[in-house]
């Protein structure tokens, strides 16, 4: 138990950050009838076959249309329909659709435009002597600092130069997956062996994994 008296203070304000991109992807799937014999007494009756996907990306509000279509990065979501010929490929041509996306994100995620103020957030942050989160008082050592959005060069907020430090842009890409860790996780695992190096699975079981 702490000690009476003790105060814990929360100073991860990186953690608070909200990505400005995430992306979202869901697969369909149809049952291949089949008759494919697994070992002396098993027998395998249906296969099961990715057909079609969608991919959205969802930007922030705050992140400049013309960024967006500067980086070729596409706000409407996108579907692929497999067929008869290319059906075994929708998983291949899904991983090589997330990655060009993703590394087009990256580009726009270094973006860094300067710091644009009115005169009236100039005056505000001039004036300002406490930070709105941790609530101390600014010091010479820990001297206040303009907080803006990289992206826009918008005026944020007055911080204390540790805390600006750390308000920065999670360095990765948040991806929500329908139903990965069942059934469609088997679509793509099989399509990661091209870059393993940097991969990590967990199985939970023969049927789930992370």
């Amino acid at each position: 138990m702490p000690k009476p008296g003790l105060k814990l203070i929360f100073d991860a304000w990186g953690k608070i950050q909200r990505h400005p991109i995430v992306i979202y992807f869901d697969f369909e799937a149809i049952l291949e009838k089949t008759d494919e014999k697994k070992g002396s007494s098993t027998s395998v009756i249906q296969n099961h076959k990715p057909m079609s996907y969608g991919i959205f990306v969802k930007a922030a509000d705050h992140v400049p249309t013309g960024l967006l279509e500067e980086f070729e990065i596409l706000t409407e979501p996108i579907i692929y329909r497999g067929n008869e010929e290319e059906e075994t490929d929708v998983a291949k041509y899904f991983v090589e659709a997330v990655v060009e996306i993703s590394q087009q994100v990256e580009k726009l995620l270094k973006t860094n435009i300067t710091i644009i103020k009115t005169d009236e957030e100039r005056e505000n942050h001039f004036t300002c002597e406490k930070f709105n989160l941790c609530k101390n008082k600014f010091s010479f050592t820990n001297y206040k600092v303009a907080d803006h959005n990289h992206l826009s060069g918008k005026f944020r907020q007055t911080l204390y130069n540790t805390c600006n430090l750390k308000l920065q842009v999670p360095k990765f890409v948040p991806c929500f997956f329908h139903n990965l860790s069942n059934y469609d996780s088997h679509f793509i695992v099989m399509e990661l062996r091209y870059d393993a190096q940097t991969i990590s699975v967990i199985p939970n079981s023969e049927e789930k994994c992370i």
